[in-house]
């Protein structure tokens, strides 16, 4: 969900969510992705020990239209059948005291969907002590979830924006990235190769991963070998001619068909 080295911004142009990924000492190295908010959809966060058959008969009473989906045993994604009703839906989601927080969904050019849960994902730079990343979660009232070598998992408080909260983090100068913890709903290309190691390969499939050597790729910068493989996985009648040394001529990622000259 996010790249090591990698500076997220986020902000908001006409309606419209814009994230830049700026790579840090690059001039002009950037790369700009837009989030359209998605009219009728919203993920909602309950707090721990809420009663879930409860809140979905409450759902169900506010319209018969509305669809549920569970995300976990505290989340669930709600679908709307219009924006008027989500509007009317958030009016009364914002009087009960057992809602955690409601974050948008968006969805990217390409059609995919796109949720901010109610967690950011945060690296301080090198050299900011304990005290002083204290010092900031508790400004903003909010909950470290889970550190990693890396990186934490910070919970915004209740009511709490996440997007808004990641750029405040990332606005104090104390972090090297601060973004939003986001999730997607996608259909996994059914063309994938059976090579213990492709995971690894994030230039040809790219799901965010965590890699080797700790960092995490950047979900979807590749170039969509297994999309390319639905369309055609090539064919026995084609030559390909690799000129180069050194080559393992029982490497078994080779096929038997082949001649070395």
């Amino acid at each position: 969900m996010f790249s090591i080295g990698v500076v997220f911004l986020f902000y908001s142009v006409n309606a419209q969510i814009i994230v830049e990924q700026i790579e840090p000492g690059s001039v002009g190295s950037t790369l700009q992705t837009y989030l359209e908010t998605v009219e009728n959809k919203l993920i909602v966060n309950f707090i721990e020990g809420f009663d879930k058959e409860s809140t979905t008969l409450f759902l169900k009473n506010v319209s018969p239209d509305i669809k549920i989906k569970w995300r976990n045993s505290n989340n669930i994604v709600i679908t709307t059948g219009s924006e008027k009703l989500k509007e009317n839906l958030i009016n009364k989601l914002q009087s009960r005291d057992d809602v955690y927080t409601y974050q948008p969904f968006y969805t990217l050019e390409n059609g995919l969907d796109m949720a901010i849960t109610d967690q950011i994902v945060v690296k301080f730079l090198p050299g900011v002590s304990k005290e002083r990343q204290n010092a900031l979660h508790e400004k903003y009232r909010t909950k470290v979830i889970d550190t990693y070598e890396i990186f934490q998992i910070i919970r915004v408080p209740k009511g709490g924006d996440a997007l808004e909260m990641a750029n405040k983090y990332y606005e104090s100068g104390l972090v090297k990235f601060s973004t939003p913890d986001f999730f997607s709903n996608f259909t996994p290309c059914q063309n994938l190769p059976n090579d213990t190691y492709f995971n690894y390969q994030i230039t040809c499939h790219n799901t965010g991963q965590t890699i080797n050597d700790g960092h995490t790729g950047t979900p979807d910068a590749d170039i969509d070998a297994p999309e390319a493989w639905e369309m055609t996985t090539g064919s026995n009648d084609i030559v390909i001619a690799v000129i180069d040394e050194g080559v393992t001529s029982n490497h078994p990622d080779l096929p038997n068909q082949y001649i070395i000259l």
